[in-house]
């Protein structure tokens, strides 16, 4: 401890620092405010898809489900309304319902021809469906799913849930 020039213990005075309540400096509480800010905004962003902006369309699209039981179709029907299985995000209405057999192709050993085989226990099923959506330079969208050929859909309905690919898509403005 030190003393004054009379021998006395000194009396230290605090001195003022900025600091709120002696243990954080204002400025140092502003940035982290700052910072959590911004934290919040990006996961917002990360989580809505970014700021949608685009011109409002109607799309139409036909989801292809291979190997699916023979039947199957009969689940869905035309006016069910459909969602992502796998993120719940709405997919749109279902407009028609049509089913094939399902074929493959084999090679005939004995003539090297290709031929057709019919699988009688399982079906094609072709999804016809409809939702409103945004078109954007590079893509066609309905909420939060990009609509394109070939990408792969886990469809819900009430009472069933496949996987199948884009088919075709087709856009018309609103």
């Amino acid at each position: 401890m030190k003393n004054d020039d009379a021998g006395n213990p000194a009396v230290v005075k605090k001195e003022k620092t900025g600091k709120l309540f002696g243990v954080i400096n204002i400025l140092d509480l502003i940035i982290v405010i700052i910072i959590i800010c911004a934290v919040i905004a990006g996961a917002l962003y990360i989580k809505t898809g970014g700021f949608k902006s685009g011109k409002p369309i109607a799309i139409y699209y036909t989801v292809e489900v291979q190997g699916a039981e023979k039947g199957f179709h009969e689940l869905i029907s035309a006016g069910d309304q459909v969602k992502d299985s796998v993120k719940g995000y709405p997919l749109g209405t279902v407009q028609s319902v049509e089913s094939q057999a399902s074929k493959t192709w084999l090679i005939n050993e004995q003539t090297r021809e290709y031929v057709e085989n019919v699988q009688d226990d399982l079906e094609v099923i072709y999804i016809d469906i409809e939702c409103d959506g945004l078109e954007t330079e590079s893509s066609v969208t309905t909420g939060d799913v990009a609509i394109r050929v070939g990408e792969k859909m886990y469809i819900e309905g009430k009472g069933y849930a496949c996987i199948g690919y884009v088919y075709g898509v087709r856009a018309e403005e609103k």
